[in-house]
């Protein structure tokens, strides 16, 4: 992803920043001066923040990139400023929809199927034409407010939605889905409208959107992983129609109600939004799209699932030491097989609970770790104290006997001082995660390449065709660049 990468001077661009916030998130306020435009690039660079000299450096050092500064000549800088002071949409230019997200409930994370249930209201406004400013006060006059339908009406699509039970447009209370809020005037609720920077008209309208979003679980240190339940909005426009920014008038633009928020296997956490542009090379036709990802940070709570199944595995292991305190002659063969074998097959029975509870993953979380480790530990106990019984001394058989013990006590007090080190070095590591950001995200995990079937190339027959991914298509291209 290319983090805000525009190449014109625009105020609303000045204000964009990660905003993190106590399960709210405000805006962080900025100056913006019109005769500079800061133009961010794609190379990393972390900077000290002893060096930062204005807010763009701190701004750049934040999202770890680069930016150079840009003069602009003085008669852009009256179009500007002008621009900026307008109350009407500047046709030659996208509509800046500022969005505000109000989160009822987050609830049903389902860690097997990987995805998570929320219910939200998306606010959202933006600046009028002049058409639409004349056509609702025709409407006003008559009493038909909610007839109000705006020239643009901004397109959103949720890409990691997968179901819904409710995404439609909320009517106000004059019953219109469009309303046209007037500076100095109240709004369908009898609210007083203040709008930002001299502004005088808004066209303002909401959504209601109660679905189930899916969400990729990185399960490696289960079960004291962290997780970001990601609520992403992009805009089906372009970025020459569209671009979404955090919300004009409202502070904080993302609020979370937690009354309604039924998380009892998890601990919430202060969340992170990001604003964001596509890269333009992973569009097939080149095409710029602006998003708004809203990471919602999880931790899971570990004491549970450490109580429930690793303490009952710990005791299940120490008590395959008992097969040790039986006569170490051929007699008892039978009976230590036995007991041992039980054992087995009891923590065989956990290892099937905890595989119910976690998606088909190709790695061993670290509870599984821990699961295996103490099975095979068990095995080779098993193991050990029949292969004592085959020295024929019996004063030998003994002293061996009492060694096998103290070697797999031995073992087991290692096995557990690995297993409790790993819960509090991973616990540590996953809790560096929830200060990350979807930009942090990416530049850790790389994304899988775009799969792509072109009409070009054909497979075998006529009428197939063979596909490739992004990454092969980029390859090809090079190679016929160099050919």
């Amino acid at each position: 992803m290319i983090t805000y990468s525009q190449q014109r001077a625009h105020p609303f661009f000045a204000q964009e920043r990660n905003h993190r916030g106590l399960l709210k998130i405000p805006k962080t306020k900025s100056q913006f001066d019109p005769r500079i435009s800061f133009v961010l690039l794609q190379a990393p660079r972390r900077r000290p923040s002893r060096f930062a000299t204005n807010p763009m450096d701190q701004f750049a050092e934040e999202l770890d990139v680069e930016y150079q500064t840009v003069q602009i000549p003085d008669n852009k800088v009256t179009e500007n400023v002008a621009e900026f002071k307008s109350s009407y949409h500047d046709p030659n230019g996208p509509h800046y929809v500022g969005v505000n997200l109000m989160v009822h409930f987050v609830s049903n994370i389902n860690t097997v199927l990987q995805q998570f249930d929320i219910g939200m209201y998306l606010n959202f406004e933006y600046k009028p034409s002049k058409k639409d400013v004349e056509e609702y006060n025709k409407l006003k006059e008559k009493g038909d407010e909610k007839d109000f339908t705006p020239e643009y009406q901004p397109a959103f699509r949720l890409p990691n939605m997968m179901g819904t039970t409710q995404r439609e447009m909320k009517p106000y209370l004059d019953g219109s889905t469009y309303t046209l809020l007037t500076a100095g005037e109240n709004d369908t609720r009898g609210a007083m409208v203040k709008l930002p920077n001299g502004w005088k008209y808004m066209i303002a309208g909401r959504m209601a959107i109660r679905g189930t979003f899916a969400e990729p679980f990185e399960l490696k240190n289960f079960p004291v992983d962290c997780q970001d339940l990601r609520v992403v909005i992009s805009s089906t426009a372009t970025t020459h129609k569209q671009v979404i920014v955090p919300h004009f008038r409202r502070d904080p633009f993302v609020t979370i109600d937690q009354e309604y928020t039924g998380l009892p296997e998890w601990t919430r956490h202060p969340p992170i939004c990001d604003f964001v542009l596509s890269d333009k090379e992973k569009s097939a036709r080149k095409y710029q799209f602006s998003s708004m990802i809203l990471l919602i940070k999880v931790s899971r709570k570990s004491a549970s699932h450490i109580l429930r199944t690793a303490s009952l595995i710990f005791c299940i292991t120490v008590s395959q030491l008992s097969v040790f305190a039986m006569e170490p002659n051929l007699e008892g063969l039978g009976d230590r097989l036995s007991i041992g074998f039980t054992l087995v097959l009891t923590s065989l029975v956990f290892m099937f609970v905890v595989e119910a509870r976690l998606p088909k993953v190709p790695y061993l979380t670290l509870l599984d770790k821990y699961i295996y480790g103490s099975f095979y530990l068990m095995v080779l106990i098993m193991v050990g104290s029949t292969l004592v019984l085959r020295v024929k001394n019996d004063e030998q058989r003994r002293q061996w006997n009492t060694k096998a013990m103290l070697i797999a006590a031995c073992s087991l007090v290692v096995f557990q001082v690995w297993f409790i080190c790993s819960i509090l070095y991973y616990g540590n590591k996953e809790h560096k995660k929830l200060t990350m950001s979807s930009i942090d995200n990416a530049k850790q995990n790389e994304s899988l390449p775009q799969l792509r079937i072109n009409s070009g190339k054909l497979y075998k027959f006529e009428h197939s065709f063979l596909g490739s991914s992004l990454d092969n298509d980029n390859d090809n291209d090079n190679d016929k660049k160099v050919v």
